[in-house]
C-alpha cells in the first residue's frame, strides 16, 4: 500500500533518452521532488524541485510541464541558469493534478517522468469516505486535503485515485461526454464494471458491488491473467522511408508471460483515437517492441493497447520529440535511403557491407561512392572527400562514372564524376633533344629539362669542368700566375698555380725588433724581441741578458721598510732611507682636532663641536661650531589648509604654499580639469543635450548626451494604416496593414452570408459530415450532397457484404447463426465490444 503525503506519486514512468544534433549531449535522467513551501496567509505553494541527469557537461535549455486532464501545458527557458548534472530547479505549477515533467537540450529530452502534486495545508480535514485520511467530522473538510493508498481505471481505462468512486450514485451521470473530471481528466463510469454509475446511467446491473463500497477485479485497470500492462514509450530515431525522412516511437510492451499485445491504439493531441492491429506480425508479447513510424514531433501522445484476452490497458502519455530537425536523406551504395546522420557510420570500426541491420533496414557503404566505409571495406579511395565530412552529389542517390579527374593527367577524363585515382603522368618528360635529359618516348613537355651537361671538356684549359660531358666552347687558357697570397708576385686574376710565386721580400720590418730587415718589405711575422730590457743595474726588474734599452725600468719596490716608521710601506722591497716617525696625532677628518698631518692615529680625536650649524633646521644647535649634516627639516612646510599642497604635519611654514590646483573637478561638465583638486566653481554645462538624431528633441550643437531625449513625435504617420498616429510627426517605420480581404478589426470587408469567411474566399461544396460526398474544406454548402451512393452493409461476416459501402445501412444478412455482442465480429464478446458499443450509446439509429 502506496500513502501520499506531500510527496510524489509516480502513476507511470516513460524513458527517452534524448541526445543534440552532434550526437554528443546525453539526458539519462530527471528527478521531481515536491517542494510544499508555505506561503503568506496560510496554505502551501504548489511546486516542485526538479534534479538533472547529464553526461557529457552539458546544460539544460528549458524545463516544461503538462497537467493531464485540462491540456494546460508551459516550458520555461533557463539556459541563462546553466544548470547542468546534479543541479536542481525549483518549478512553481498552477495547482494540484497529475503532471508530466521534463526537460530540453539542444535537439533533444529528457525522460518524461508523471506525478501526481497534491500540496496542501495540513490544518485542513480531509472529507471524501475513500480516502486514508477521512474525518467524518474534521475541522476546515477540504478535498485537496485528502490522501489515497490505490488506483483505478474507469470505463476507458483512465487511471484515477480511488477518491474518484465518490462520484458513484451521487445523482450526475458521469460518461464520456459528461465533462466531469476528477484531478483534471474526465471520469466514465457508465458501464456494468461500475454498476452503470450506480444507476445514474441509466442501468442498474452492478455485478462487483461497486455500489456497495467494493471495488472490481484488478481494480477495474484490467482482466485477470495479463498483468502488469504497461508500456514502455521511448524516443526513437530518425528513420527513413521511400518518402524521406520519418521521426519514430519505440513502444515496448510489459505483459505477463503468454499473453500477447494485438492491439495498439493511440490518441494525438486529445483527438480522434486511431487502432493498429498487430495480429500481422503475430502480435507482441512481453519485452517486445513495435516501432511506430511517422509521429509527429511536438506531439503529446496517449498509448494503450489490448490483448487476444480482451485485456486492456491504461492510457499512457508520451510528448514527442524531433529526431530529424535539421536532417536531410542520403542514398547508400544499394540506393536505401537514410538520415544524413547515419553519416556517422563511416569508419566507425565496422564493415557496414549491407549485411548486419541498422535500424530495421541494411545500411551499405562499402562502394567507391563512400570511399569503401573510409577503408574499412576493400578500397582505400575517397573520391567525394566522405571521409572528411563532405557528401557525394545528389547525396549519394544519383548514377555516377568513376575515372581520371586531373585535367593535367594524360588520361584525363571529363565525363567522370569522380576520381578513382587511376590518373597517369607517364607522358611527361622532356621534349627538347639537346637538353641534357631529354626523353624521347615523352608526349609532353614537363618543363624539366636541364643542361647541366654542358661545359669545358679540356683538362688544360683554365675552366676544365670534369663533369661536363659535352663541350660549349666556353674554355680559356690566360689563368697560369703565382696564386699564392702570401708571395710578393702574387697574381689575383691566376686560377693555375705556375710556379713562379718569389718570397724575396718577406721579412721582419719593425725596426726596434732584435732580427730587423731592412730590406723587407712584407712582415713575415719572423720578428724577435729577446735582446730588448732594463739596462739599469738600480731597477726593480734590471734584466742582465738584455743588450738593448726598451725603457721599461721600474723602481716601484723602493720605500720604507720598517713596520715602526709613519710611512712604512708593505709593498716596498728596498730601503730607500726615507722612513719618518713624526706622524702621530688625530686621523679623523670629522673631529674637532683634526691633524692633517698626522699619518697614525693616536686616539685624541675630539667630536664636541659637532652639530647641526642650519638656523632654519628644526634641530639648529647654537654651540656647534661644524655642521655633522644631522639637520632635520621634516617640521617645516605648507601651514594653509586653503592651499593646494597643505601639510597638516607642519610646525614651521616653509613659505612653499601654492594654489595652481584649483578648477573643475565635476567630470560630467564640459570643462572638466582631471589635474584640479579644489573645485573653483567654474563648471560649464553648456555642451550638453540629447544627442539622437532619431529624438523629437535632438541638439546638433551638443557633444554630450544628458539622457534628455524625447521619442514622443514618433509613430506611424500613414492615415491608411490601421495603427495610424494623428499626433506623429515622425514616421518609426511601425505601421500595421490589414490582411487582403480584411477590416483592421480582422473582420472580413465584403462576408454576404455573415458566416465569418470572406466572400472572395468561400469555397462551395457538401458540408454535411455524414454525407458520401462531405467536402472538409467547403464553407459553402450548395446542395451538391450525396446521402445514397456510398450506403450499405459494412459488416465484414455478412452474406451481402458491400466493400464499396462506407456507411451501414441495416441491411446486412448472415447465413450463419449472428453472435449477439459480437461488435467488432472476432468471434467472442469481451471488453472490447463493451467500449465499441458504449462509443456509440445514446446514438439515434435511423
Amino acid at each position: 500500500m502506496r500513502t501520499i503525503n506531500h510527496v510524489l506519486m509516480l502513476l507511470g514512468f516513460v524513458v527517452l533518452v534524448g541526445l543534440n544534433a552532434q550526437g554528443q549531449c546525453t539526458f539519462t535522467g530527471i528527478t521531481v521532488n515536491e517542494a510544499c513551501d508555505p506561503v503568506g496567509g496560510g496554505g502551501f505553494e504548489t511546486a516542485v524541485d526538479i534534479t538533472f541527469s547529464i553526461a557529457n557537461g552539458c546544460t539544460v535549455n528549458e524545463v516544461c510541464y503538462s497537467r493531464i486532464g485540462d491540456g494546460s501545458q508551459d516550458c520555461t527557458d533557463i539556459s541563462a541558469d546553466l544548470l547542468g548534472n546534479g543541479d536542481t530547479y525549483h518549478l512553481t505549477l498552477p495547482g494540484a493534478g497529475i503532471y508530466q515533467f521534463w526537460a530540453t537540450i539542444s535537439g533533444g529530452s529528457s525522460p518524461v517522468e508523471e506525478v501526481q502534486v497534491n500540496c496542501f495545508d495540513e490544518t485542513y480535514s480531509c472529507d471524501n469516505p475513500f480516502a486514508v485520511n477521512y474525518q467524518a467530522a474534521g475541522a476546515n473538510p477540504n478535498e485537496l486535503a485528502c490522501l489515497y493508498d490505490d488506483y483505478i481505471c474507469d470505463c476507458v481505462g483512465t487511471p484515477h485515485t480511488v477518491g474518484a468512486m465518490s462520484y458513484l450514485g451521487d445523482g450526475e451521470y458521469e460518461s464520456s461526454n459528461s465533462g466531469k473530471l476528477w484531478d483534471g481528466q474526465a471520469v466514465h463510469f457508465a458501464c456494468n464494471v461500475w454498476g452503470f454509475d450506480c444507476g445514474d446511467g441509466g442501468v442498474n446491473f452492478d455485478p462487483y458491488g461497486v455500489c456497495e463500497g467494493n471495488l472490481p477485479p484488478n481494480n477495474g485497470c484490467s482482466s485477470p491473467g495479463c498483468a502488469p500492462l504497461t508500456l514502455a514509450v521511448t524516443q526513437g530515431a530518425c528513420g527513413s522511408d521511400a518518402y524521406g525522412l520519418t521521426t519514430q516511437i519505440n513502444v515496448e510492451f510489459g505483459i505477463s508471460d503468454g499473453c500477447v499485445a494485438d492491439q495498439l491504439c493511440f490518441m494525438l493531441n486529445g483527438g480522434d483515437e486511431t487502432c493498429i492491429d498487430l495480429s500481422g506480425d503475430g502480435g507482441y508479447m512481453n519485452g517486445e517492441t513495435y516501432v511506430f513510424s511517422g509521429a509527429e514531433p511536438g506531439g503529446v501522445y496517449q498509448f494503450h493497447f489490448e490483448t487476444t484476452s480482451g485485456a486492456v490497458s491504461p492510457f499512457f502519455y508520451f510528448t514527442c520529440g524531433d529526431p530529424c530537425s535539421g536532417q536531410s536523406t542520403i542514398c547508400d551504395c544499394d540506393g536505401n535511403v537514410w538520415p544524413e546522420d547515419h553519416t556517422s557510420y563511416l569508419g566507425d570500426g565496422n564493415l557496414n557491407d549491407g549485411v548486419t541491420p541498422v535500424d530495421g533496414k541494411y545500411l551499405n557503404f562499402n562502394c567507391l561512392t563512400w570511399a569503401f566505409d573510409c577503408g574499412e571495406g576493400d578500397g582505400v579511395e575517397d573520391p567525394f572527400n566522405v571521409c572528411v565530412g563532405n557528401l557525394p552529389p545528389d547525396n549519394g542517390c544519383g548514377t555516377y562514372a568513376f575515372g581520371c579527374t586531373d585535367i593535367s593527367a594524360c588520361n584525363y577524363d571529363a565525363s567522370a564524376d569522380g576520381d578513382d585515382g587511376s590518373c597517369d603522368y607517364s607522358c611527361y618528360g622532356c621534349t627538347i633533344p639537346s637538353a641534357c635529359n631529354y626523353d624521347p618516348a615523352a608526349a609532353l613537355d614537363d618543363g624539366s629539362c636541364e643542361y647541366s651537361c654542358y661545359g669545358c671538356t679540356v683538362p688544360t684549359a683554365c675552366n676544365y669542368d670534369a663533369s661536363a660531358t659535352q663541350d660549349d666552347g666556353s674554355c680559356v687558357f690566360n689563368c697560369q700566375g703565382c696564386t699564392d697570397a702570401s708571395a710578393c708576385n702574387y697574381d689575383a686574376g691566376a686560377t693555375m698555380d705556375d710556379g713562379s710565386c718569389d718570397y724575396s721580400c718577406l721579412g721582419c720590418i719593425d725596426n726596434i725588433a732584435c732580427n730587423y730587415d731592412a730590406t723587407a718589405t712584407v712582415d713575415d711575422g719572423s720578428c724577435d724581441y729577446s735582446c730588448l730590457g732594463c739596462l739599469d743595474p738600480t731597477a726593480c726588474n734590471y734584466d742582465a741578458s738584455a743588450t738593448v734599452s726598451d725603457g721599461s725600468c721600474d723602481y716601484s719596490c723602493q720605500g720604507c721598510t720598517d713596520p715602526a716608521a709613519c710611512n712604512f710601506e708593505v709593498s716596498a722591497t728596498d730601503d730607500d732611507g726615507s722612513c719618518t716617525y713624526d706622524c702621530l696625532g688625530c686621523t679623523d677628518s670629522g673631529a674637532c682636532n683634526y691633524d692633517a698631518g698626522a699619518t697614525d692615529d693616536d686616539g685624541s680625536c675630539n667630536y664636541s663641536c659637532l652639530g647641526c650649524t642650519d638656523s632654519g633646521a628644526c634641530n639648529y644647535d647654537t654651540g656647534a661650531t661644524q655642521d655633522d649634516g644631522s639637520c632635520d627639516y621634516s617640521c617645516l612646510g605648507c601651514m594653509d589648509p586653503a592651499a593646494c599642497n597643505y601639510d597638516a604635519s607642519a610646525t614651521e611654514n616653509d613659505g612653499s604654499c601654492n594654489y595652481d590646483c584649483q578648477g573643475c573637478t565635476d567630470a560630467t561638465a564640459c570643462n572638466y580639469d582631471l589635474t584640479a583638486l579644489i573645485d573653483d566653481g567654474s563648471c560649464d554645462y553648456s555642451c550638453q543635450g540629447c544627442t539622437d538624431i532619431g529624438a523629437c528633441n535632438y541638439v546638433a550643437s551638443a557633444s554630450q548626451d544628458d539622457g534628455s531625449c524625447d521619442y514622443s513625435c514618433l509613430g506611424c504617420t500613414d492615415s491608411g494604416a490601421c495603427n495610424f498616429d494623428a499626433s506623429a510627426s515622425q514616421d518609426d517605420g511601425s505601421c500595421d496593414y490589414a490582411a487582403p480581404f480584411y477590416n483592421c478589426a480582422g473582420a472580413c470587408i465584403n462576408d454576404s452570408d455573415g458566416d465569418g469567411v470572406c466572400d472572395e474566399l468561400e469555397v462551395p461544396g457538401c458540408t454535411y459530415n455524414m454525407a458520401c460526398n462531405y467536402n472538409p474544406l467547403a464553407t459553402d454548402e450548395d446542395g451538391s450532397c450525396d446521402f445514397g451512393s456510398c450506403l450499405g452493409c459494412t459488416y465484414s461476416g455478412a452474406s451481402n457484404f458491400d466493400p464499396g459501402a462506407t456507411i451501414d445501412d441495416g441491411s446486412c444478412e448472415y447465413d450463419q447463426p449472428f453472435c449477439v455482442g459480437d461488435v467488432n465480429a472476432d468471434g467472442q464478446v469481451n471488453v472490447t465490444d463493451i467500449i465499441l458499443l458504449l462509443q456509440h450509446y445514446g446514438s439515434l439509429c435511423d
